[in-house]
């Protein structure tokens, strides 16, 4: 009864490592993470989470989440937001680059 679940998973797995492989050439989604905050902190202190949320929304297709609002394609990005905002909260004080400028302004997850 797994099947289904198990292969959706193997799914965003190897579309997540496609497409990595053709950005910016990144091993794992945390090299992803840290390649984006390290940058995002040489260019601007405290760096915008949303800079990561939209750097991970626009490269992985598992981060894309978006519905239909009268024929509208709407952005959530609230898989984004959930990780940047654990990024912040739980790295925020020990390491720079996760202290986010704008972490209090990310939509409350359920």
């Amino acid at each position: 009864p797994l099947a289904p679940l198990v292969a959706s998973l193997v799914s965003v797995v190897q579309d997540t490592g496609r497409s990595l492989e053709e950005g910016e050439g990144d091993d794992s989604l945390g090299a992803l993470i840290m390649r984006v905050v390290t940058q995002l902190a040489k260019d601007k202190h405290p760096a915008p989470a949303a800079a990561l949320v939209a750097e991970l929304s626009d490269t992985l297709p598992a981060f894309q989440d978006h519905g239909l609002y009268e024929g509208q394609r709407v952005t959530f990005a609230r898989k984004a937001q959930a990780l940047v905002s654990d990024l912040g909260s739980r790295w925020g004080v020990e390491d720079p680059r996760f202290a986010f400028s704008d972490l209090d302004q990310l939509t409350a997850d359920t």
